[in-house]
Parts: structure tokens; sequence; C-alpha cells
């Protein structure tokens, strides 16, 4: 499945691999959908899983965005039953855990950040965690407060958990928009992670290069 993935790509450009996370029927495809266009959408059905593509620049480097998404996610051991973790996970640089704010509890959370912690060493270095909340204007209102206060409660613990400044963001079918910021969100992150790399391979490079003099 990844080999298929990269053999298409040009070769010459950067990947930024993101992962969606979350139950099945909150929305995971119709972000994908929304972000690629329906003809760089890709379905692996041997393995339930989607692909979809999204090329930008970003400070003219040309960039693949690669959305990754289990179709058939809602039975998560799917993941060592097709044993396809290793390919699933490679390279990760972005999870994005979604969560339907249509309903009271928040308990899916545990279970796919359990997924992320024991997957963690297939992704990137420097890989990050966003948060998502759909279906937002479906949620109750005597419970958004309380709610809310759940969530932000459990990305605390999390963002403790694994050290980083775990990001939240919210999209909405009622706001064209929405997604539209998302990927604004997704593309200074890719930037960030582009920048930072080059960054990395200048530092090895001056450390090589004293390594040549000191000697």
């Amino acid at each position: 499945m990844e080999q298929e993935i990269k053999n298409s790509l040009d070769t010459s450009q950067q990947r930024f691999k993101i992962v969606l996370l979350g139950d099945t029927g909150i929305g995971k495809s119709s972000i994908i959908e929304r972000i690629c266009s329906k003809e760089n959408i890709s379905c692996f059905e041997d393995c339930n899983v989607e692909v979809g593509v999204k090329n930008l620049s970003i400070d003219n480097l040309n960039v693949t965005l690669q959305f990754y998404n289990m179709i058939d996610s809602k039975k998560s051991q799917i993941f060592r039953q097709k044993r396809i973790t290793g390919s699933f996970f490679k390279d990760t640089t972005l999870i994005i855990l979604v969560i339907d704010l249509s309903k009271q509890s928040y308990e899916t959370i545990s279970r796919w950040m359990f997924e992320v912690e024991q997957n963690h060493h297939f992704f990137s270095k420097k890989y990050k965690i966003l948060f998502l909340g759909t279906k937002g204007d479906r949620r109750r209102k005597d419970a958004f407060l309380n709610n809310l206060e759940q969530l932000g409660s459990q990305i605390a613990v999390y963002s403790n958990k694994f050290k980083q400044n775990i990001l939240y963001y919210e999209v909405s079918s009622k706001d064209c928009n929405s997604c539209t910021k998302l990927l604004d969100q997704i593309k200074n992150l890719a930037e960030n992670h582009v920048n930072n790399q080059y960054k990395d391979e200048t530092i090895v490079t001056a450390i090589n290069t004293d390594n040549v003099h000191l000697r």
C-alpha cells in the first residue's frame, strides 16, 4: 500500500503524512473529500484504507499532504488483524483524532490515544497531535459546557503525557470555511515541519564539517 502511493509521487516532493483516527461515521472521509479533490482519493479495499493527496507549495518547495483513514475504523483490532499497522502509521507527521461533539461522552478518546501510544515508534520523530471536533452544530446545548470542560481536561492530560502542546480545532457541515481554516492550520504545521527538517540537516552538515576540520 505504502509503496504504491510513493511510486505515484514526484521524488522531489516533501511528504507530510496525516493519519485520521476515530470511530466510523464521524466525518473523517468527508473531511478528506473537502480538502482533496475526488480524483486524488484512492481506496485500498484489501486493507480498508483510503488515502487522499493534496499538493501545495511551501517556501518554493513542493509538499504533498497525504491523508490516511481507516475506513472500518470502528473495529480498531483491524490494525493487528490485517497486519498493516506499520505501513498505516509509518512516518506519520500529524495524528488527527476526530471526535463527535454531538455525543455526551468522550470515552473513545482514551481508546484511540492508546493506539497512538502503542504505535508512536512508527511515527516521524517530531510528530504532532491535533484533536478535531465534528458535528458541533448537533451537540446538546445543556451538555455543552460540561463536555467542553471534560474535553479540555483530556487534552491537558495527553499534552503532558505526550510532551507536546496538543492542538484543538472544530469543523462543521454548516460552516463551509471551517475545512479551509483546518487546511490552513495543517499548512502551518507542514511549513514548521519542513523548516525543522532543513535546520536538522544544516546542523548535521555543520557537525560533519567541524569533524573534518578537527582531523
